[in-house]
């Protein structure tokens, strides 16, 4: 799954000002070894940390479900300031 098509929409900027987005943080929650996986440039990323993500890298970033549902959370920067995490969930 693309990472554009499963961060919620009012993560993605600012609509009224237009900001862009200099930065993502991605984070999962789920605990199981059945869950997926952030993956950049096809490299796996580790579970319940923030991985931090360019501009440059978000075409690049996906994420690989596994067996059971998961918790993810998002959360954006213009490089001024960050915005509130946002929680979403990948059903299998």
């Amino acid at each position: 799954m693309a990472v554009s098509a499963s961060v919620p929409e009012r993560v993605l900027g600012d609509r009224i000002v237009r900001d862009s987005m200099a930065q993502y943080q991605f984070w999962d929650s789920t605990p199981s070894a059945s869950s997926g996986h952030w993956s950049i440039g096809g490299t796996a990323q580790p579970t319940g940390t923030a991985i931090n993500v360019s501009a440059a890298q978000i075409a690049s970033t996906t994420f690989q479900g596994g067996t059971v549902p998961d918790d993810l959370w998002v959360r954006t920067s213009d490089g001024i300031s960050w915005s509130a995490w946002h929680e979403f969930h990948f059903i299998v």
